[in-house]
């Protein structure tokens, strides 16, 4: 069982060298760079099921999350994300395709099929330790800026839309990602930066994620992550 905490100790990875030659590395190169640079370069296999608890704050508002999903050797397994909100729990789930929201663990309602692009894009973690998982097709490797550092850019399709994933140039370090859904007003882009990364036991994550929606500006604090067997 691989299991990070928030009592970690708050300990940022420093790479003072590149983590790959000075050629244009792959879409693979890449992935597997990121993978090593976290820890889980041997122990990714073995991760079948991820459960994560965030607080979430945007604008005026905050709630709590929490997610959990299943890690499939192809495509991705069921999947489940709730908000927490003046204690009532709204679950938002995909059970074997079968889509459905529920009030407190009682009242299910089935939703339509364009609701699982939701739930399974709030699966941060898995995104970011999976993240071939997510593409249907990979475009070549670009040389873009995110967030104001120099990165390489893989993008590709998927299910939700086009996502685009940037590696910062010099670390090899996965900075976040951008996803652009196409909807009948026009692009719809979303960009979700990675923070406050920590070390546990040798293995590196992720505890902080800013979501720029359009201009508005989701936080999540975690304060829970399991990567389970």
């Amino acid at each position: 069982m691989f299991a990070v905490r928030s009592l970690s100790l708050l300990v940022m990875f420093a790479v003072a060298h590149a983590a790959y030659g000075n050629d244009t590395p792959s879409p693979e190169q890449l992935f597997a760079a990121s993978t090593r640079l976290m820890g889980f370069e041997e122990d990714l296999p073995a991760i079948r099921s991820i459960s994560a608890e965030a607080h979430v704050t945007v604008e005026a508002t905050a709630y709590d999350t929490k997610v959990k999903s299943i890690v499939t050797a192809v495509g991705f397994g069921d999947t489940e994300f709730s908000i927490i909100r003046d204690g009532v729990s709204t679950r938002y789930s995909d059970e074997g395709g079968k889509l459905l929201r529920t009030v407190d663990g009682q009242n299910s309602f089935a939703l339509p099929a364009g609701m699982a692009a939701f739930i399974h894009g709030h699966q941060f973690h898995r995104r970011t330790l999976f993240p071939s998982r997510e593409l249907v097709t990979t475009n070549s490797v670009t040389e873009a800026y995110f967030q104001g550092k120099a990165g390489y850019e893989v993008s590709g399709a998927t299910a939700a839309g086009r996502l685009s994933y940037f590696f910062d140039k010099k670390t090899g370090f996965m900075l976040g990602y951008r996803l652009t859904l196409q909807e009948d007003a026009g692009p719809h882009v979303m960009e979700f930066t990675l923070k406050d990364w920590r070390i546990s036991d040798g293995k590196s994550l992720f505890w902080q994620m800013e979501i720029d929606d359009r201009g508005t500006i989701f936080t999540y604090d975690f304060n829970k992550v399991l990567l389970l067997p």
